[in-house]
C-alpha cells in the first residue's frame, strides 16, 4: 500500500477545498451570490460553444471535388493502359471528361474494354438505377472520352 505523509495529505485536501470554492459561485443563483463579498463573486465566463451562439458553417466545393475525381480518373487510366500495355497519347481532361487516343488501331476494342473496367456502377442512392459514373464515347481517330454522367454528379454533392 502506497504511503503519503501527512504534509501531503493535508495539501491534497487544500487544494481540493480551494477548488471547491473558487468553482462554487458558478452554481449559486444570482440572489445568493448577490450577498458575496466582491472577491469572492467571479464566475467563469463562458464561451460561444456553451451559451448558444456559436454557428459552424461547413461547405464544400463541389468544382474541387470533381476536378479531384477527374484527376483520380486520368491516373486510372494511366495505370490501366500501361498494365495492358496499350500505347496512348493526348489523355487530358477538360471540365468533367476525360479523353485519350490509343495509337494503335487493333488495339482499340481491347483499350475500350479497360476504359470500361475503370467505370463502375453507381455504388448506392436511388439514382443509381445501374448507371455509370462516367458515360464513355468515341468522337473517332481512335480517341474515347469518358464524361461524368449528371447522376454521379449529384451523388457526389
Amino acid at each position: 500500500m502506497l504511503q503519503f505523509s501527512f504534509l501531503s495529505r493535508v495539501l491534497v485536501a487544500l487544494i481540493l477545498i480551494g477548488g471547491v470554492l473558487v468553482s462554487l459561485p458558478n452554481i449559486l443563483p444570482d440572489r445568493v451570490r448577490a450577498h458575496l463579498p466582491a472577491w469572492a463573486n467571479q464566475t467563469v465566463s463562458l464561451g460561444l460553444d456553451l451559451q448558444g451562439g456559436s454557428y459552424l458553417l461547413l461547405e464544400v466545393e463541389l468544382d474541387e471535388v470533381q476536378k479531384d475525381k477527374i484527376e483520380s480518373l486520368m491516373g486510372d487510366i494511366r495505370r490501366g493502359l500501361r498494365k495492358a500495355r496499350i500505347g496512348y497519347t493526348d489523355l487530358a481532361a477538360s471540365g468533367d471528361s476525360v479523353a485519350v487516343r490509343i495509337l494503335e488501331s487493333s488495339r482499340y476494342d481491347e483499350a475500350k474494354s479497360v476504359l470500361q473496367g475503370l467505370n463502375p456502377t453507381l455504388s448506392s442512392g436511388l439514382l443509381a438505377v445501374g448507371g455509370r459514373e462516367y458515360d464513355v464515347n468515341e468522337p473517332g481517330s481512335n480517341r474515347v472520352v469518358m464524361q461524368m454522367t449528371d447522376s454521379y454528379k449529384k451523388q457526389a454533392k
